[in-house]
């Protein structure tokens, strides 16, 4: 069994990359040249 302080740290990472992820793909779809 994972310690808590690791699964709450693996649960941040995964909130931080659904998050960051789709952005990143907005952002660098809006900054190509049309």
């Amino acid at each position: 069994i994972t310690p808590p302080k690791q699964q709450l740290k693996d649960m941040a990472k995964d909130f931080f990359s659904v998050g960051f992820v789709p952005g990143a793909i907005v952002y660098f779809s809006y900054d190509l040249p049309k």
